[in-house]
């Protein structure tokens, strides 16, 4: 369990700008209303770099793991909406799109498996219908990629059904162990990218290739489910 930190075992800068941080949010919102996004962008910077800088980590580095062991749900709501605005601002120039597509992929990581995952996909969804995105592709995989990964192991659902324990032991070894390094993220997002396709072309089969497609899914499912034991025991 990760011991949370506390206002007494930080450094006193940090301690006063970690409990200013909700007022620079507050403000930032003013400044998005007043379409001032120069000082918007200002604000919500301030408040993630507070927010990190109490974890003892700088702002590209904030995870959802570093909030485990201790109920900051309302503080990790914040900060997904602090990466959206920050994405959505990035976006209108050409010269900061990588910037902006990394903010996207904070706001999908702050987004996944959260009680306001739901109510998160439909903003994002909602934004791309009044198409008021630039780079459309980068914000449809973002939506994309929250969309499936509410579903779990979209393929071991699938094959076993999403309560199965196979399909839940896939999900602590992608969420405790392929997902914990650059690689593994960069493999999950493949997987997120071309599985839904996949699941949709096997469900749509006749009836007896279908059968098989599902029997050798479950065949070729199961010895990861084995290996997965191994590596990572709840």
């Amino acid at each position: 369990m990760v011991k949370p930190p506390t206002l007494d075992s930080v450094p006193e800068p940090v301690a006063r700008a970690y409990l200013e941080r909700v007022s620079h949010f507050k403000k930032a919102k003013i400044y998005q209303q007043k379409d001032d996004i120069p000082r918007m962008v200002e604000s919500v910077r301030k408040y993630l770099n507070a927010v990190a800088a109490f974890h003892g980590v700088e702002e590209k580095q904030l995870h959802p793991n570093q909030f485990k062991g201790y109920d900051h749900v309302s503080e990790q709501l914040l900060i997904s909406h602090a990466y959206w605005d920050l994405c959505k601002a990035y976006d209108r120039s050409e010269k900061l799109q990588e910037e902006a597509v990394r903010c996207l992929k904070q706001f999908a990581l702050f987004s996944i498996g959260f009680k306001y995952q739901y109510a998160n996909s439909v903003m994002i969804k909602k934004y791309l219908r009044q198409r008021k995105a630039n780079n459309v592709k980068a914000f449809q995989q973002a939506y994309d990629k929250i969309y499936v990964k509410a579903k779990g192991c979209f393929v071991s659902t699938y094959a076993f059904g999403s309560d199965h324990m196979v399909t839940n032991q896939l999900r602590l070894l992608r969420d405790d162990f392929i997902e914990t390094n650059h690689i593994g993220v960069s493999l999950m997002d493949r997987y997120y990218k071309h599985s839904p396709r996949l699941v949709t072309f096997l469900e749509n089969l006749p009836s007896p290739f279908k059968f098989l497609s599902l029997k050798l899914t479950q065949f070729l499912l199961y010895p990861v489910y084995l290996v997965s034991k191994l590596l990572v025991r709840k």
